[in-house]
């Protein structure tokens, strides 16, 4: 199965999205360590899929902070002013706020 390169993101993506992608938004460069574990399981996401590392990336972040967000526990620990915004209201251009 060969990896599909988009050329841009979606700041929405899902798993379930990686195969049929709409039209994605502007993008930012993210450099990050991750232990080695981790990318050998973003890895293997990428070859089941055949989506670009970045998609997989995105869409295991959104899953993620949807699981935080609908947590009052993880939710509650964070400044109020950091939970009133939704990433994907600003596309990932400034002003991103956790949850």
């Amino acid at each position: 199965m060969g990896r599909r390169k988009s050329g841009s993101v979606s700041s929405d993506l899902r798993i379930a999205d990686l195969i049929a992608r709409g039209s994605p938004p502007p993008s930012k460069l993210m450099n990050i360590k991750i232990p080695q574990t981790v990318a050998e399981r973003v890895a293997r996401i990428v070859r089941e899929t055949g989506a670009t590392k970045t998609d997989v990336i995105i869409a295991l972040l959104n899953e993620g902070l949807d699981v935080a967000a609908a947590d009052p526990d993880l939710r509650d620990r964070l400044p109020k002013s950091r939970r009133e915004a939704d990433i994907r209201s600003t596309g990932g251009e400034g002003g991103e706020q956790l949850l």
